[in-house]
């Protein structure tokens, strides 16, 4: 009626929700729609699409690229096209993005914090509501970088995304501690079935120690040495080494 043209910017929502822009979901025709980020899923590339009467409009001027002839860009999206046709991958990130939605609540909830969660499930994010919230995102922030995490109030969900828990135990001698750490996982329902314990080196008596306790854990290491000396060391070992990794 207006003569107005309607875009919709879909770089960061495409193929989050559907195998195409959230236009298809709510029954909306733009005149343009554009996508970018996961249509390449980590390539460069940007894609223009529309009703033919607008985008001929292009006809009548000149467009010009620096990377005109670059084919890595459009070779990676039409192979991510057709992953994410084969696997739906919208709905394996849809219902991970729900999945954590679901565990913040249960933080929130625990720790009585007015949490508001907002976007799509695939690229969700929380605030909590107090006028301190930019302070406390500030916090969340520098508290994961001591754990070399960059983090913050937001997750863009892949495929790839699991509830996969890796336990790191550099040298597993008697095993105790392994032991005492998967407990705490499983104590937050966490299928053994999904926890892996990984050590650089490991005795025979933790492995045994640690397999006792947890029948269905899988176990990797790079060496199993003889045996614990009597003062529960492993022998040969490698001396101070796990001393020296964790600064002690």
């Amino acid at each position: 009626e207006k003569g107005i043209v309607l875009i919709f910017d879909e770089c960061t929502s495409g193929f989050r929700q559907t195998f195409g822009g959230l236009h298809k979901i709510y029954g909306v025709e733009p005149d343009i729609a554009w996508f970018g980020k996961a249509l390449g899923n980590g390539y460069a590339i940007t894609a223009i699409i529309g009703k033919s009467n607008v985008m001929d409009s292009a006809q009548n001027s000149f467009i010009s690229s620096t990377f005109w002839t670059e084919r890595i860009g459009p070779t990676a999206a039409l192979k991510t096209l057709e992953e994410m046709e084969k696997i739906k991958s919208w709905e394996i990130i849809t219902k991970i993005g729900n999945s954590i939605r679901k565990n913040w609540a249960d933080l929130a909830k625990r720790n009585k914090l007015n949490l508001q969660v907002a976007g799509l499930p695939a690229l969700s994010s929380f605030s909590i509501l107090s006028d301190d919230w930019i302070k406390y995102k500030t916090y969340i922030t520098q508290e994961m970088l001591k754990s070399n995490i960059l983090a913050a109030n937001a997750v863009f969900v892949c495929t790839k995304h699991n509830k996969k828990v890796l336990v790191l135990d550099p040298m597993l001698a008697t095993g105790n501690s392994s032991i005492a750490a998967i407990n705490l996982i499983k104590k937050k329902g966490v299928n053994i079935k999904d926890v892996s314990l990984i050590s650089l080196l490991a005795a025979p008596e933790g492995i045994k120690n640690v397999q006792k306790n947890h029948r269905s854990l899988h176990i990797f290491t790079c060496q199993i040495d003889a045996k614990l000396d009597k003062n529960k060391f492993i022998v040969p070992g490698l001396g101070d080494a796990g001393d020296r990794y964790m600064g002690t």
